[in-house]
């Protein structure tokens, strides 16, 4: 009991160190499908099996590890595979860590996740968010269509190079078969440039 209180300051001091733009006025630089698609190893669509929230090994931030089952692999996966992400945050007990404009996954619900290996706080290494709320796109059914929902909706997005500040899709989404084959468009484009320049 008498290390709850330092523990609990520790946490919400990591996260500042993290995440200081987040705090000071929640606010990311926008970015678009292409350059989330370019930056980022890993692109799928997965549906959250379970989730678990630990310290980590220094007792000092609480990590959520995520297992995935993978329905589409457009980049750096197989399909019909597990994975597991890890994201900084998450409850223990009665203590909680959050990031502001941080990725949450819910245990049931399938997402468009742009992912890439980054160390957090005890974890080095480890598949990530890195680009946030920005990087994960829910699914959900629209009147018969799938439809791919910015989590960075409702985030105060800094303009990007075109002026636009709303996340791809915007509150409606982008249609998720359009999207899928735009994505692997991308991704074709950039094998075949790889091998022309080897």
């Amino acid at each position: 009991m008498p290390h709850r209180p330092r523990r609990a300051l520790l946490v919400v001091l990591l996260v500042s160190v993290l995440t200081p733009t987040a705090l000071m006025a929640s606010t990311f630089l926008r970015t678009d499908v292409e350059g989330l698609a370019r930056t980022n190893s890993t692109v799928v669509v997965a549906e959250v099996l379970s989730t678990e929230s630990y310290w980590n090994d220094n007792a000092d931030f609480i990590l959520t590890e995520v297992h995935l089952q993978v329905s589409e692999a457009i980049k750096g996966a197989d399909r019909n595979t597990e994975m597991v992400v890890t994201l900084p945050g998450g409850t223990v007990g009665d203590l909680s860590t959050l990031l502001i404009g941080g990725a949450q996954l819910q245990t049931g619900a399938s997402y468009l996740l742009f992912l890439s290996k980054a160390n957090l706080p005890g974890a080095r290494g480890v598949k990530t968010v890195r680009d946030h709320a920005q990087g994960v796109f829910r699914i959900v059914d629209s009147q018969g269509q799938s439809r791919a929902i910015s989590q960075a909706n409702g985030l105060h997005l800094i303009a990007d190079a075109k002026g636009l500040t709303q996340p791809p899709g915007g509150e409606v989404g982008l249609e998720l078969d359009t999207l899928l084959e735009s994505l692997r468009s991308m991704s074709d484009d950039t094998s075949t440039q790889q091998e022309v320049n080897r």
